[in-house]
């Protein structure tokens, strides 16, 4: 069930934030992979995720990847179409990596350093790559 396809998903579960919305069909229309991260105002591991490690590698993601932060208190229902998929366990914060077929590669959650985040970043692109 967690490799069903997210887009898939996303067709049954209505409805998704436009915002969202707007960011998968980005990555669809140009076959790009998604970065998409589960986080809240009020949760301070993910704030200290994004200043520590996200802002630092900001261009190197988006160079990759069409990145998508779910504040889970303002869109319910994304989180909702990953916890579906088995993805999400209400955990923030919480991070996927979606391939540009839509469908997921791999899955992160708590505080990483930067050396830890980039560890667990090149092992799933590895693992499913196949390299």
């Amino acid at each position: 069930m967690r490799f069903l396809s997210v887009i898939l998903l996303l067709l049954l579960v209505k409805p998704v934030s436009a915002d969202y919305t707007e960011a998968a069909n980005y990555a669809r229309n140009n076959r790009a992979r998604m970065f998409v991260m589960f986080t809240a105002s009020w949760c301070g591991p993910c704030q200290r995720l994004k200043q520590d490690v996200l802002i630092p590698l900001k261009e190197v993601l988006a160079k990759r990847y069409v990145i998508y932060h779910v504040d889970i208190d303002r869109e319910p229902q994304v989180a909702e179409v990953y916890k579906r998929i088995g993805c999400f366990n209400g955990s923030v914060p919480t991070y996927v990596l979606i391939d540009n077929d839509f469908q997921v590669m791999g899955v992160g959650q708590g505080y990483k350093s930067i050396g830890d985040f980039v560890q667990w970043h090149n092992i799933v692109v590895e693992r499913h790559d196949g390299k």
